[in-house]
């Protein structure tokens, strides 16, 4: 794999090369302890408490189920997936060991029911005015989406928002709202005494460049930017003084294929992470980095389906492990057991390095065309600060149509 961070990792079985930008792309963060005196206090309660009874049958608490494997993020936004109950069965035959959505869908919630699978929900950003000013409206949320499958299936985190104070442009009304929301589900959850779900969000991560470094004021060696990303976080929430703050990996990935200029996605490097990944955390019993050996931390790999609506660059739409119509885009398994001697040729990788060639957008006027999609994406492409727009803004080169 072509070097495209200028730094050699040693660390997943054998030396391998990793764009950091991926990573920077998908590095999305969750705190799993409560926060607040409120949430403190109620996990304090759940500790404490006994086991719970339902229907008169005894069921497991969702702290006590085991995590050590991989996760999978289910994400649908695509007008081609499977069903719910389909892919309830794939996920089971790719091996995962839970299953994030990204919100309380009651379909795939039902067809999770007796899975095994652990499960992780969300509540969508836009009901977070909502929830956070009024204590109905959460309690309204959980009767709704959680009590129903409460002991049927095996719910452990309870997401508030997706990458809230990630985005300022499309987030920050809903700052305020973020920590009175998760206060009030937590709340709600005590309400319905539904024990062991950690109420949590996401944040995404912008990651270093260094894969291979050994840090002279801890001691410690690190041979992969994703334990330098997972450490770093952990210490900049000590170092505010929050020690008992811990962290999951909600989202980690490659993406197998993209546009031109998306630099080594493709279908070699993505199986190749992803089964290194596997293989890591089964031979750690769960992911675990050079600060904290002794803390397993939750992680879910990012997708299980090439979504084709997601909007953004190609390779938005080319995380998954699995095409829409159910068949892998490379064999990989989750377990982290299958020898990679075992998997057959990988396609090789033949966009290592930046394209040699000129890159322009044209739209495409052979169909409908969807003029606000057509405005979203050159937003967009347009907001990212790098110059993309530079020609075609006021005073630019290309701003009138004879140029």
């Amino acid at each position: 794999m072509a070097d495209l961070s200028g730094q050699r990792g040693h660390g997943w079985g054998g030396n391998w090369k990793v764009p950091a930008r991926y990573i920077k792309g998908v590095g999305s963060w969750l705190t799993l302890a409560n926060p607040g005196e409120e949430l403190a206090k109620a996990e304090a309660t759940r500790r404490n408490s006994r086991k719970w009874q339902r229907g008169g049958e005894e069921e497991q608490a969702a702290s006590k189920v085991p995590f050590h494997g991989l996760g999978v993020n289910y994400g649908q936004l695509g007008d081609n997936l499977p069903s719910p109950k389909v892919s309830v069965s794939l996920l089971r035959s790719i091996r995962a060991a839970a299953v994030k959505i990204y919100d309380a869908n009651p379909e795939i919630l039902r067809a999770l029911c007796g899975s095994g699978v652990v499960v992780s929900v969300m509540v969508p950003n836009g009901l977070l005015p909502s929830i956070g000013t009024n204590q109905s409206a959460a309690d309204d949320w959980v009767a709704t989406n959680i009590v129903p499958f409460y002991g049927s299936i095996r719910l452990r985190f309870l997401l508030v928002g997706n990458e809230i104070l990630s985005d300022f442009a499309s987030n920050s009304s809903f700052w305020p709202y973020l920590v009175p929301s998760m206060i009030r589900l937590n709340r709600s959850l005590r309400l319905f005494s539904l024990r062991g779900i950690k109420i949590s969000t996401t944040h995404a991560m912008d990651g270093t460049s260094n894969l291979y470094y050994h840090d002279p004021g801890s001691g410690l060696t690190y041979t992969n930017l994703l334990d330098q990303m997972l450490d770093a976080v952990a210490a900049a929430i000590a170092a505010e003084g929050f020690r008992k703050v811990r962290i999951g990996l909600s989202e980690t990935g490659w993406p197998n294929a993209g546009d031109l200029d998306e630099i080594g996605a493709n279908v070699h490097n993505a199986a190749i992470y992803n089964r290194n990944l596997a293989r890591r955390v089964a031979e750690n019993r769960g992911l675990r980095t050079p600060a904290k050996p002794d803390a397993v931390i939750p992680i879910f790999v990012f997708a299980l389906y090439n979504e084709n609506l997601k909007p953004g660059p190609g390779i938005e739409r080319h995380w998954g492990l699995l095409y829409p119509n159910g068949t892998a885009v490379y064999e990989v398994d989750l377990k982290g057991r299958r020898p990679a001697s075992s998997y057959p040729p990988l396609p090789p990788a033949t966009n290592n390095e930046p394209f040699k060639g000129k890159l322009w957008c044209v739209l495409d006027t052979s169909g409908t065309v969807n003029v606000t999609a057509v405005a979203a994406a050159l937003s967009y492409a347009c907001g990212q600060g790098n110059g993309t727009c530079a020609e075609i803004q006021p005073g630019g080169n290309a701003t009138s149509p004879s140029r």
